[in-house]
């Protein structure tokens, strides 16, 4: 429950946690605000692998996982726990 509140706070800064039986990684995503003064702001992405899940939790809608539910990476092997974590990490936003 920690972890997802964590998730869930605006002010968490980005890091990794690693035990015998999960990962969880929080990081901070760009969300873009069209009616800001300031385009874009960042808020916290929390990833937890455990097993052979992974659970992102996030409190605002992203374009991050678009490209996932799409169906444009439809033979992208999700088993592959930590390559689709890093493909989250390696993709901007904007790009998707």
């Amino acid at each position: 429950m920690d972890y997802i509140n964590y998730s869930l706070d605006q002010d968490e800064m980005p890091r990794m946690e690693r035990d015998e039986e999960y990962t969880f990684i929080l990081l901070r995503i760009p969300i873009h605000q069209p009616d800001s003064d300031i385009p874009y702001n960042t808020v916290p992405l929390g990833i937890m692998i455990l097993g052979n899940k992974i659970i992102s939790v996030c409190r605002y809608d992203s374009d991050i996982f678009k490209a996932l539910t799409n169906g444009k990476h439809r033979f992208m092997k999700t088993g592959k726990r930590y390559r689709l974590t890093l493909y989250i990490f390696s993709k901007p936003p904007c790009a998707i």
